[in-house]
């Protein structure tokens, strides 16, 4: 914590990395999250935060790993997690289910090994029957609940 606070207040990654021996280019990405967190307190709301290309820049904000949550949180005058949500959706900045190739595209995969991201448009795969956009809920027995979800999700 005292590392993203040093940062947050303005040290440099040099100096940073002089005190703590932590890898520049690590500190270089906590130095971008800190940065996109005072851009959100000082941005006066979200309307001005999200300004003209509000998909593009909600889109950034998802691929840098903040919630929405944590948008709500450091985003003066909005109403809650809730409501982050809602305009993200409207502003179609949702994630796309992809799909890891662990035969390395020489033989069809027999196994699903599936990871959400905000970084695509398209779904790898197709929705299972056995999951509720609805109500983001695991449907099934309990003894197949406690399988992995990789094997589980999409069969």
């Amino acid at each position: 914590f005292a590392v993203q606070s040093a940062l947050e207040d303005g040290w440099s990654i040099e100096k940073v990395h002089e005190l703590t021996k932590i890898d520049p280019w690590f500190l270089s990405k906590l130095k971008n999250i800190a940065s996109m967190r005072n851009a959100c307190i000082q941005s006066g709301g979200l309307d001005k935060l999200l300004g003209d290309n509000a998909a593009e820049r909600m889109r950034t904000l998802k691929l840098n790993g903040f919630s929405d949550r944590q948008i709500a949180k450091y985003t003066p005058g909005n109403s809650g997690e809730a409501h982050i949500r809602s305009v993200r959706k409207s502003l179609g900045v949702v994630p796309c289910v992809k799909q890891i190739d662990t035969l390395a595209a020489e033989f069809p995969a027999q196994t699903n090994y599936l990871y959400m991201t905000y970084a695509g448009n398209a779904d790898d795969v197709a929705a299972s029957p056995y999951f509720s956009a609805s109500s983001d809920v695991l449907k099934g027995k309990s003894s197949e609940r406690s399988k992995s979800v990789d094997s589980f999700i999409m069969r």
